[in-house]
C-alpha cells in the first residue's frame, strides 16, 4: 500500500482554514504573501475591532503562529516556514506599545485576497 503525505500548499491552506474556523475573531490574510528563501513574508493576522483589548490574545496569536510555522516546516520536509507575520491591532485598543499602522485596516481586508 502506498501512503502519500499530505504536505505542501494544500496542507498549508487546510491548516490556515482550520485556524480561521477556530478563531472567528481573527482574520488571516495573505494578499502580499511572498515566498523568499523558503520563508513566507507578508502574512497578516487582523484582530476584529469588536474584540476587547487583551495582551494575552497577542501572546496566544504569536504562540499559535510559531507552532503553525513549525508544523508547516515539518510537513513540507523542512522546506517552508512563516518568516514575517504582522498582527493588525484594532485602533480602539489603548496600549501604547503597538506600532502604528500605515495602510492596513480591518475594514479594507478581504478574505478573497488570501484565496487568490
Amino acid at each position: 500500500m502506498i501512503h502519500r503525505d499530505n504536505v505542501g500548499p494544500v496542507c498549508s491552506l487546510k491548516f490556515v482554514a482550520l485556524l480561521v474556523a477556530l478563531s472567528p475573531e481573527l482574520l488571516f490574510l495573505g494578499a502580499g504573501v511572498q515566498l523568499r528563501d523558503n520563508g513566507y513574508d507578508g502574512l497578516l493576522v487582523a484582530i476584529n475591532p469588536q474584540v476587547s483589548e487583551d495582551q494575552n490574545l497577542i501572546a496566544n496569536i504569536k504562540e499559535m503562529i510559531t507552532e503553525a510555522s513549525s508544523y508547516l516546516f515539518n510537513a513540507t520536509k523542512r522546506r517552508v516556514f512563516f518568516r514575517n507575520i504582522k498582527i493588525l491591532i484594532p485602533a480602539t485598543w489603548k496600549a501604547n506599545n503597538y506600532s502604528k499602522i500605515k495602510q492596513e485596516s480591518y475594514e479594507k481586508v478581504r478574505i478573497q485576497d488570501f484565496i487568490q
